[in-house]
């Protein structure tokens, strides 16, 4: 389906599940959407998302957001979703060692667009350089040190039940 994810034309409580992989922070006003997946999902339906916390802008004009862990589960809960289940994606040696990668491929890139023999030189540095950056953060990948500097978050949400009242 292609839609605009903030009206979506579904029945209210008609969807058993909805998939939402690194979209949101695409979205300028990432409310409505959340207020519109917890209106279409069935009170046993899962939300899947998938957010970033750490990560370069892309698809620049249109990436406004990052989320915290605790911003994710207070955005969703505000919206009638509760957060089952949040994973990180990374940590801070993998980021950081990311982010590394990020700056040298960039510089080549910089380098290649003033003089490509330049920038041919310094690719044959950089790029096994990279390679090698990218065995070591697989290596770190493991280590579980901290979730303040990730990469983002993977969140199962349901719909939160409404309270049965007791006579």
């Amino acid at each position: 389906m292609f839609a605009d994810a903030a009206q979506l034309p579904l029945a209210d409580s008609s969807a058993d599940a909805v998939l939402l992989l690194e979209v949101l922070e695409h979205v300028e006003q990432f409310e409505q959407v959340l207020a519109e997946i917890q209106r279409i999902l069935k009170a046993d339906g899962e939300l899947y998302l998938s957010a970033p916390f750490i990560y370069p802008a892309h698809d620049v004009p249109y990436d406004f957001h990052r989320f915290t862990r605790h911003g994710l589960v207070k955005d969703l809960a505000r919206h009638g979703l509760n957060v089952v289940t949040i994973k990180q994606h990374g940590n801070s040696f993998v980021v950081a060692l990311q982010m590394l990668n990020l700056s040298l491929l960039e510089q080549v890139k910089k380098t290649m667009d003033c003089s490509s023999v330049m920038g041919l030189l310094l690719a044959i540095f950089c790029y096994p350089l990279c390679i090698t950056i990218n065995l070591l953060a697989l290596l770190l990948l493991g280590l579980n040190n901290s979730n303040a500097a990730v990469f983002g978050h993977f969140v199962v949400a349901r719909p939160v039940r409404p309270q049965c009242e007791s006579n």
